[in-house]
């Protein structure tokens, strides 16, 4: 952002990605800071803010790391036995089957549960469950199932 002409199309693009960013993960003080910059049509008053804005993007993207650490440290604890594994692969297969909807809180638990088997294949998982592609992820959970 530093590195960018304040005065180009370029800035303005990126300060609306920003701004619509920072808007979805609710991050207000980004958000208001970055609409006030991308708003504004004084060169001087961008070069003003471009300080605090960068400031304010790193201790967004510490908050974030943060998390994404904490969130991890919780899951990779977690150890399942074959039993425990099989019982849930079934219970997500019945819902691929029945077309039901899958939150990002349930695919997470699968994921999870999914770790020991290889990222590649939690990887392909996610692929198909973002893309609602219950098929290929119900026979993705069967052979893993048939592996264990």
């Amino acid at each position: 952002i530093k590195e960018s002409n304040i005065d180009s199309k370029e800035f303005d693009s990126l300060m609306h990605a920003l701004k619509g960013v920072s808007g979805n993960l609710s991050m207000t003080k980004l958000y208001d800071l970055s609409k006030t910059i991308y708003e504004s049509e004084s060169v001087e008053f961008k070069s003003k803010h471009i300080d605090e804005l960068v400031d304010e993007l790193e201790s967004a993207l510490e908050e974030i790391t943060s998390l994404i650490n904490d969130d991890e440290d919780v899951y990779n604890a977690l150890e399942y036995d074959k039993d425990t594994v099989t019982k849930i692969i079934d219970e997500y297969i019945k819902k691929f089957d029945s077309g039901s909807f899958i939150s990002d809180s349930q695919a997470k638990e699968l994921y999870n549960v999914l770790t020991k088997e290889g990222e590649k294949q939690v990887k392909k998982l996610k692929g198909f469950i973002n893309s609602f592609n219950y098929k290929e992820a119900k026979e993705l959970l069967e052979t893993i199932k048939e592996k264990l």
